[in-house]
């Protein structure tokens, strides 16, 4: 009997290992790339490899592979020391500038830094992409002041996407997700942001966080938990349909939000460096189209020290004109859905790379109470307000 077993178990192993192999060598998921963290909630693992693709945009044929970098960042190596005659852009976003889905280089950071560097002139342009998936403003807001600053940038941009409003909510997180508690949130009490760090205590984030080494070391566990979220009902959505939410939920995400900018810019100004905020998509999960644009427009009357320009207008024209998608791709339905196309990022940074100049802020252009930002606080409402500057399908509004 006990020869028996021996033989199942040795069979058994031989087997687990033979499959553990062939998934490292071509399996498509690869081992487990991120790490649970107790002031961020998840953070990219430092020096890790990856495989990385996104569940519904698996039609699409995109997908990368490469290395996370030593500080956990999807990016090349960048030190904290800036060197002299560089200007330092520190980008903070979600997956659209995380982008897993495209090779590092086609990102819109890598594209913008290039753009940059082509034109001629002493400085050296570096374009840090510091984005997560999944990445609220709470998280942004808490890594830059636990960790971006030390980069030291002169200019920090801020990507907002209209699901930030839920990553930014408990109430609408465990609305739509249920157990995904995995990053602290923040609330708005009497004018101040409150945090609320309760996640740490969470079986959710304590079973990933107990699980994730296995993960990181095993490709057959974690190709059998990507394959049963893979078998989930709804996991893959090819239309956009809005979800339910009381107003007074709806209302206290947005007002966090914008609160977090608030802090997020005073932050960033108190080491001397200025924020540009751009909209990448707006809310369809709760239907408010409307945002984040019109939190922005509230936040620019109350001080016209904003830097901001709206992208989604000049993406659909871009679209329009040229016929190519900025989002997803042509097996994906609405045309907002999925993330930025190769052609996108190119698209992205370009808009960027213009509105930056409009700003004045890439030639040792002032922050705000300069002359120059006067011209470039100017800029926010003809950047934004423009008829030219709207949608070419009203229905979108």
């Amino acid at each position: 009997m006990s020869r028996k077993f021996s033989v199942v178990l040795v069979s058994l192993t031989l087997s687990l290992l033979a499959a553990e192999g062939g998934l490292r060598l071509w399996g498509p998921f690869g081992l487990e790339y991120i790490e649970m963290d107790t002031t961020l909630g998840w953070r990219y693992r430092s020096n890790a490899s990856y495989k990385a693709w996104v569940i519904s945009e698996a039609v699409c044929g995109w997908g990368s592979e490469g290395r996370i970098n030593s500080r956990g960042l999807r990016d090349r190596e960048y030190p904290y020391d800036k060197p002299p005659g560089t200007f330092r852009i520190l980008a903070l976003g979600d997956s659209f500038t995380a982008a897993v889905e495209h090779p590092v280089e086609q990102t819109w950071t890598k594209v913008l830094e290039r753009r940059l560097n082509a034109r001629q002139g002493r400085t050296a342009f570096e374009v840090i992409n510091a984005g997560r998936g999944a990445a609220g403003t709470g998280y942004e807001y808490l890594w830059f002041d636990t960790e971006g600053y030390r980069y030291s940038p002169d200019l920090v941009i801020l990507v907002v996407i209209g699901n930030d409003l839920t990553d930014n909510s408990r109430a609408l997180v465990e609305r739509e997700r249920r157990s995904w508690l995995w990053d602290p949130f923040f609330a708005v009490r009497e004018g101040r942001l409150v945090a609320d760090t309760s996640f740490k205590d969470t079986w959710g984030f304590l079973l990933r966080r107990a699980v994730m080494p296995v993960r990181a070391h095993s490709e057959l566990v974690r190709t059998m938990l990507a394959v049963r979220q893979l078998a989930a009902p709804g996991r893959v959505a090819l239309t956009l349909q809005p979800s339910y939410a009381p107003a007074a939920e709806l209302a206290s995400a947005v007002e966090t939000t914008k609160q977090l900018i608030r802090e997020l810019r005073a932050r960033v100004e108190a080491r001397g460096a200025r924020l540009v905020v751009f909209n990448g998509l707006p809310d369809y999960l709760w239907g408010l189209e409307d945002q984040p644009d019109t939190l922005m427009r509230e936040l620019a009357a109350e001080d016209s020290g904003w830097f901001y320009r709206d992208l989604v207008a000049p993406l659909d024209r871009y679209t329009a004109d040229t016929g190519r998608r900025a989002f997803g791709c042509s097996a994906m339905g609405d045309p907002h859905l999925g993330h930025w196309s190769r052609e996108g990022h190119a698209e992205v940074a370009r808009l960027i790379q213009q509105a930056l100049a409009d700003f004045r802020l890439l030639d040792g252009g002032e922050g705000p109470g300069s002359s120059a930002a006067n011209v470039s606080r100017s800029g926010f409402q003809s950047a934004r307000f423009n008829p030219r500057e709207e949608s070419p399908d009203p229905a979108r509004r």
